[in-house]
């Protein structure tokens, strides 16, 4: 039981590690990909490399890693940190994208930097869906490390790897639902402040 519970905090622990710098970094890079915010040629550039490397599927990201690094929790944590970076970026710059372009020329007639033009102007506007993709990216993410676990990547994905091999099919299952009740408190949880900040 001890074991599990670590496990399982582990994996917690490195899928909200992972969300919330993944996020972070995802807020300060999307406004270069908004074809409304940023010029136009370098948006269109950055959006072509960024989908090329989402074009990566999470277990030959970190497996390569693996390979790279050492299996560990921090592995499993820098292939969740970047999964969730080039995704949460797709989807604020898609957000940034659908603002009001005639909110984004008025501000810009008061002759704000580009620093302040963001701080003051567009991430206001955001506050609320960069709140929810939070959320959401967790709640992926706690998914994402139990699977990323069976390649070495640590958590409790490690473990129930490792109750495979042997064939301790009674184990697995436990393992198994004590995963599914984890992510469904998560995914309530989530749910429950999402909409609080929403409303």
């Amino acid at each position: 039981k001890k074991i599990v519970l670590f496990k399982m905090f582990e994996t917690i622990v490195t899928a909200f590690a992972s969300s919330f710098i993944g996020v972070v970094l995802a807020v300060l890079c999307s406004p270069f990909l908004a074809t409304n915010i940023s010029n136009k040629y370098l948006a269109r550039f950055l959006t072509i490399c960024f989908s090329v490397f989402r074009t990566v599927p999470a277990l030959v990201m970190a497996a390569i890693l693996v390979s790279l690094i050492g299996i560990g929790s921090f592995t499993g944590f820098i292939s969740l940190l970047i999964i969730t970076f080039f995704s949460a970026t797709k989807l604020l710059k898609e957000y940034l994208e659908e603002i009001n372009q005639a909110k984004i020329q008025s501000f810009r007639t008061f002759g704000f930097s580009k620093f302040t033009f963001l701080k003051s102007c567009i991430y206001p506007f955001s506050k609320p869906y960069i709140i929810s993709l939070f959320f959401l990216t967790l709640e992926s993410s706690i998914r994402g490390a139990s699977v990323l676990g069976m390649v070495g990547a640590g958590g409790i994905g490690q473990l129930l790897m490792n109750h495979i091999a042997f064939r301790n099919w009674e184990k697995v299952w436990v393992l198994l639902i004590f995963l599914i009740i984890t992510i469904i408190l998560i995914e309530n949880l989530s749910e429950y402040i999402r909409n609080k900040v929403n409303n």
